[in-house]
């Protein structure tokens, strides 16, 4: 399951009808959904959300369920798609204005 901030103004960019349309998310999509959607909390300044982005995950290990922080390498893979992301809105932005060149190949989500 992949929790949000719970803030109006993060959780609906993040149109899981359009990402998720076919199937529940995969542990990485999971992870990728919900540093982006903290992160656009903390980007848009919302009231209660700041700092840097943790992200946890619950694992099964043995009969018990541990919790795990996601860094370094995992995230720095999530910021990729993300600015990958963003660079394929400018472009849709660049054709709606009738200001686009060659529209890039959308990006892929991580594996």
């Amino acid at each position: 399951m992949c929790l949000g901030t719970g803030k109006s103004n993060a959780d609906p960019f993040l149109r899981w009808s359009v990402f998720f349309d076919e199937r529940e998310p995969n542990l990485n999509e999971a992870v990728l959904a919900a540093y982006w959607t903290v992160k656009v909390g903390i980007d848009l300044k919302s009231l209660g959300v700041g700092f840097d982005v943790d992200v946890f995950v619950l694992e099964a290990k043995d009969k018990n369920s541990v919790t795990r922080l996601v860094r370094g390498a995992e995230l720095a893979e999530a910021s990729g798609f993300i600015n990958e992301a963003e660079e394929a809105w400018r472009a849709i932005r660049d054709r709606m204005r009738g200001t686009a060149g060659e529209i890039a190949e959308p990006p892929t989500m991580p594996a």
